[in-house]
């Protein structure tokens, strides 16, 4: 085996955020339009480590708030991993975790909400199997 050997890529299975369309897409994939509804998606993980303030951030990857990073407005993601602070609107698919330094404040609809000791949650809360059904699409990883 070479130094530089390239390994096949993962395929992940992922759902469209608007008509919930379920789509293949290779691992490094960063958006692709929905042949469902001819929306563009997102697909790409975010992380945030700075101030970060926006009217919504959709992606169909994860969105991870890095301990002394802020994101202030609405949010859409697969997976919400919060290790500093997001305040507004949190809607995760599959999972919101709050770690230990994490901060949400504002509302948070999830299948799963994780919260670690130390973790400070100020929001309205909808989580488990009264979150909204078009939030709980399962995602799974692929092996191509």
């Amino acid at each position: 085996m070479g130094l530089f050997t390239k390994t096949a890529p993962l395929r992940r299975q992922i759902h469209c955020p608007l008509c919930a369309g379920p789509l293949e897409v290779g691992g490094r994939t960063q958006s692709i339009v929905c042949p469902h509804c001819n929306r563009s998606i997102d697909t790409s993980d975010h992380v945030i480590d700075y101030y970060c303030a926006k009217r919504l951030l959709e992606t169909s990857g994860d969105v991870i708030v890095e301990r002394g990073g802020t994101l202030r407005g609405e949010v859409k993601a697969s997976r919400i991993i919060v290790r500093g602070k997001l305040y507004g609107v949190a809607r995760a698919r599959v999972v919101l975790e709050i770690e230990a330094t994490g901060e949400v404040g504002g509302e948070v609809f999830a299948p799963q909400l994780r919260i670690a000791e130390g973790a400070v949650l100020q929001a309205a809360v909808r989580a488990g199997a009264g979150a909204p059904p078009q939030l709980a699409v399962p995602m799974q990883v692929l092996r191509s």
